[in-house]
């Protein structure tokens, strides 16, 4: 790609005024992870969350920058009715630097991308905790895992940088949205009913009480999750962070514990616990009969009934490196 000069403004901008954060530390932030994050962007359509007089007063979110778009930067058009929506795509460093300049505090994105936005080529599990009980968290993070584990899927896990996790599996973008969120749907129902008093699929939050929501809605075409490596827009600048599996395990672990002030030494130490995600894709198509089976659908359970509480090699690495700690 030719080289582009994003020219700053008001760089000392305070966005965080409780911690002193300025403009232009969110864009050295950006450009510093990059490397990392940029790959996990390419081709998806994002939803922005601005803010230009700083996280004190009130942001807006944007999806059409149709106007506003620089000429060298990706973009992916969606139709809606009555049109299209011109989303902006990042697929390079400077384009990470355009968008915090623009005061673009978190990045959401798609689970599919442009030329297959029908397609999900990743499966997000966000788990919600209704009280304080993060190791409760952590615990519904790992039964999720095992169990797509058991169907043949690689699981990924990173902090959302606000109260939860999220647990992602890579998918060869074979099946809609429909199918995928009801597959989704169906794990989660499994992981839930072997807890169930500190696991649901209850949409209701006042029939939820103290236990951890398995909320699968992101899997639908057109809603977003937050970005690995976007800030969030909370005191502190916390970051959505993805996580080796074995990280679960340190003491005092939480969802908002990483932030724009350590997570580029992190990166620089150990690189990216998801760099291998899309190598890890799989097709949906026999997890689906796997779970089918699970269920006790046509065909009946097995003798190999799957479950959360034990732990058998995913087709992918994450799965086997599981597999192989425990």
């Amino acid at each position: 790609m030719a080289r582009v000069r994003v020219e700053i403004t008001h760089p000392g901008k305070v966005l965080f005024p409780a911690d002193g954060i300025t403009k232009v530390d969110l864009i050295e932030y950006y450009s510093e992870v990059a490397t990392v994050m940029v790959p996990h962007l390419k081709r998806r359509p994002l939803t922005l969350q601005r803010f230009p007089r700083g996280i004190g007063e009130h942001g807006f979110i944007q999806q059409d920058f149709a106007d506003s778009l620089p000429d060298w930067m990706s973009r992916a058009q969606v139709a809606k009715k009555g049109g299209t929506v011109v989303h902006a795509v990042v697929d390079r460093r400077e384009a990470l630097v355009w968008l915090a300049n623009q005061d673009c505090i978190t990045l959401h994105v798609w689970g599919s991308r442009a030329g297959r936005l029908d397609k999900p080529d990743r499966l997000v599990f966000d788990l919600d905790p209704s009280g304080r009980d993060f190791a409760v968290v952590r615990a519904t993070a790992r039964a999720v895992a095992d169990v797509l584990g058991d169907l043949g899927l690689a699981s990924y896990v990173k902090t959302t940088g606000s109260r939860g996790l999220h647990v992602v599996a890579p998918l060869s973008g074979d099946t809609d949205y429909d199918t995928a969120r009801q597959f989704a749907r169906d794990v989660a129902a499994v992981v839930a009913a072997d807890d169930p008093a500190h696991r649901t699929v209850e949409i209701s939050k006042t029939k939820r009480g103290t236990r951890v929501y398995l909320d699968v809605m992101r899997n639908a075409y057109g809603q977003t999750a937050v970005a690995p490596y976007a800030v969030r827009a909370r005191p502190g600048a916390p970051v959505a962070t993805p996580l080796e599996w074995d990280e679960l395990d340190i003491p005092g672990l939480r969802p908002d514990g990483f932030t724009v002030r350590d997570v580029p030494r992190r990166v620089a130490v150990q690189g990216d616990p998801w760099a291998d995600i899309d190598r890890h894709a799989r097709s949906l198509s026999r997890p689906m009969q796997r779970l089918s089976r699970r269920r006790g659908d046509p065909g009946g359970p097995t003798s190999t009934q799957l479950s959360p509480g034990r732990r058998v090699p995913a087709e992918g690495a994450v799965g086997r490196r599981r597999a192989e700690r425990s």
